[in-house]
């Protein structure tokens, strides 16, 4: 889950994990662990230990994971917070279905938001279906 800010990302792991610390192991054994520019050396390289060797981990990141990280069983990416540039959005977008396997993108955008057309642009990157917006009703 790709957040914009190290303050947003860490309301938002709060928010799903109900913990105070950097990781929460949840009922199924999986892990939510988070990633930003604020952690030190150590703590990165211990996420990226864990993403590497655990089979079901939940990262909640800012920009700094969508360059660094090659981790092929990503298989679902979620913009929490969907990039406006072009650049950020495929590297953000690109750490899911690597070397050839298929993956989701999921992008939470609110109906209102004045960058509706340019995530509409973003989405016509690669050639993919007509892109549909609902409101939960």
């Amino acid at each position: 889950m790709f957040c914009s800010t190290v303050d947003t990302t860490k309301d938002l792991f709060h928010s799903i994990s109900a913990e105070e610390g950097e990781r929460c192991v949840v009922d199924d054994g999986s892990e939510i662990i988070l990633l930003h520019a604020d952690l030190d050396a150590a703590s990165r390289l211990l996420v990226l230990d864990k993403l590497r060797s655990k089979e079901k981990v939940t990262l909640v990141c800012t920009d700094l994971a969508a360059r660094v990280l090659d981790v092929p069983a990503v298989r679902h990416v979620i913009l929490y917070d969907v990039p406006t540039d072009v650049a950020s959005f495929i590297h953000q977008a690109g750490r899911t279905a690597r070397r050839g396997q298929s993956g989701l993108l999921t992008c939470l955008v609110l109906a209102q938001s004045s960058q509706m057309g340019r995530y509409t642009q973003l989405h016509a990157l690669k050639g993919a279906t007509k892109l549909t917006f609902s409101t939960p009703g």
